[in-house]
């Protein structure tokens, strides 16, 4: 008689940026890029990871502003209407520091909200004088109560090498 077969466990869901893009009517300078997770660090807070570029170079260690300005935040609501999310404010705020034009960073954000509730949410990131300049929507990365399948493996458009994939993921 074998040990019994281990049962992996099934990876804590996260919720991600899934690209961020100007918002509507945004006339400045920043193309911000990167990536945002947001992890349930606790029963009363996020645990919010970034990686950004594209950033404020004005938003350095130095800066003392107000803290919606050089700022990373939660919002409800996703990117089409930004006058609609501007007006809820946010649901968690953390300022970022600027090397450059490129930020990474952690924190814990107390924005009396699950992490399993964030779909349909959106992050935005503002400039040194406190103007939205881009937003990505918020989308569930590994669901907790459903599996992903792979179902049907095609070509990347343009791929011209010898693999040939096949198989489950």
């Amino acid at each position: 008689a074998g040990a019994a077969p281990e049962t992996a466990e099934r990876p804590e869901s996260a919720i991600i940026s899934v690209g961020f893009k100007a918002l509507p009517g945004y006339t400045g300078d920043l193309r911000v890029g990167g990536a945002v997770v947001l992890r349930q660090a606790s029963a009363a807070q996020l645990q919010l990871v970034y990686t950004l570029f594209g950033l404020d170079a004005g938003c350095g260690a130095a800066f003392l502003g107000p803290r919606d300005r050089c700022a990373v935040q939660v919002r409800t609501g996703g990117c089409a209407d930004p006058a609609s999310a501007q007006a809820a404010g946010p649901l968690g705020s953390m300022r970022y520091f600027a090397m450059g034009d490129w930020a990474l960073a952690s924190a814990n954000l107390t924005a009396g909200i699950q992490a399993d509730s964030l779909d349909y949410h959106s992050v935005v990131v503002t400039d040194s004088s406190g103007v939205p300049a881009a937003c990505s929507p918020l989308a569930r990365f590994f669901p907790k109560d459903e599996d992903v399948e792979v179902v049907n493996w095609q070509r990347y458009p343009g791929y011209a090498g010898d693999l040939h994939v096949a198989g489950s993921l």
